[in-house]
């Protein structure tokens, strides 16, 4: 186990959506109303994950301060043996403060969770406590992409998060004096603008990359075209002969 992540019945949803998160990353979670066993002593279950779990993410709001069972599994995170002991992230939700933490978790570095950014959320605890993780989502080197480039989404920032989900394709047409990449998106059939590190190539084949084609609307596809060739680089597809 690698999370465990401790909620109130009444945010049970935000610890469902962060279970959804961490597992687009392939990391381990257990939360209770998703990962239960049937016919098993709950207490017994909640306190074997407590203590196999590498991080405990203890998720607070004003409901947190009414909920016996965020405050019995503290309890038994204080009387665990394990070595090494998890690691314990108060998680403040939106809404909340630091004074609805527990007193005895107070005085702990805390996180926040706010709206919809719960996949920047992930990706930055996974960074935290997980680096092998997120290597896949992280490049060393940053490659400028040529227009017509289609790019994968790596990284959600700001309110990307209420149009994107990472890994979804986005259409490369050019780039901002400010260093935003003006790129068009099926997914909310318009454009947007991204930071560059929230983007990585992809590497597509001819084939795909002309069937993907389809989806972008012609006018957008002649402009990156011209766009390409103001720039220097020569990558007009077949179809386009002159």
């Amino acid at each position: 186990m690698e999370i465990f992540i401790s909620y109130s019945e009444l945010d049970k949803e935000v610890a469902e959506n962060l279970h959804h998160q961490f597992n687009e990353y392939y990391v381990k979670t257990w939360v209770y109303c998703r990962d239960k066993t049937p016919g098993v002593d709950t207490w017994n279950e909640i306190e074997e994950e407590l203590k196999s779990a590498k991080l405990i993410l203890w998720l607070c709001s004003h409901n947190s301060k009414k909920s016996q069972g965020q405050l019995k599994e503290l309890e038994i995170l204080k009387k665990t043996d394990s070595n090494p002991k998890p690691a314990l992230v108060p998680v403040i939700l939106e809404g909340a403060v630091k004074e609805d933490l527990p007193e005895q978790i107070r005085n702990v570095n805390y996180e926040k969770l706010d709206g919809y950014r719960f996949s920047s959320f992930t990706l930055r605890i996974i960074r935290a406590f997980f680096p092998s993780k997120s290597e896949e989502y992280v490049s060393n080197q940053w490659l400028y992409p040529r227009p017509s480039d289609w790019l994968e989404i790596i990284e959600l920032y700001g309110d990307m998060e209420q149009y994107f989900n990472l890994k979804d394709k986005i259409y490369f047409r050019k780039i901002s004096p400010l260093g935003l990449l003006e790129c068009y998106s099926p997914q909310i059939n318009g454009l947007y603008w991204v930071p560059s590190r929230t983007v990585r190539i992809v590497n597509m084949s001819e084939e795909e990359s002309e069937a993907r084609e389809s989806e972008i609307p012609q006018e957008y596809t002649i402009l990156a075209m011209i766009d390409a060739e103001a720039t220097g680089f020569q990558i007009i597809r077949k179809f386009y002969k002159y």
